[in-house]
């Protein structure tokens, strides 16, 4: 298992999600200018916990949450909307099944947890996107050796 083999593993995963039309970018790290390219998705580390019901007393366990955001043109018609609901749905279905698939994140991780999906419209630079967010947990056991 490795920190970097798992980040790169979920950069794959979500480059390989099967949407219409595909990611255009994929960033590592918190976005702070505006997409230039739609959609978009980023990831990057919110925080980690150490599981102190895991460890033992030469190693640590720990989860490791993660945000992915996805960005989509926000719509300027009324009847785009619709159409948005759909897509961005679809977008986070994929995304779910993609990365759940892979339980293991390519035997990077000991498992993954995916919590809720939150959307809304943000504004960048004065353009507006649509924007999910999803919760990925990753647990890494015996994750930090403990000396003494």
């Amino acid at each position: 298992m490795s920190r970097s083999g798992a980040l790169s593993q979920i950069e794959t995963l979500i480059t390989n999600t099967s949407i219409t039309p595909a990611f255009q970018a994929i960033i590592r790290g918190e976005p702070v200018l505006a997409p230039h390219v739609l959609p978009m998705a980023a990831f990057y580390l919110v925080r980690q916990e150490v599981l102190p019901a895991l460890n033992s007393l030469t190693d640590e366990s720990t989860a490791s949450t993660f945000a992915i955001r996805t960005f989509h043109p926000a719509p300027i018609d009324q009847n785009l909307a619709f159409d948005m609901v759909g897509s961005v749905w679809d977008c986070v279905a994929a995304l779910r099944t993609s990365l759940l698939a892979d339980s293991d994140l390519g035997g990077n991780a000991s498992l993954i947890q995916m919590n809720a999906t939150e959307v809304s419209n943000v504004e960048f630079s004065g353009s507006w996107f649509v924007q999910s967010e999803t919760e990925l947990i990753v647990w890494l056991l015996s994750d930090t050796t403990v000396s003494s």
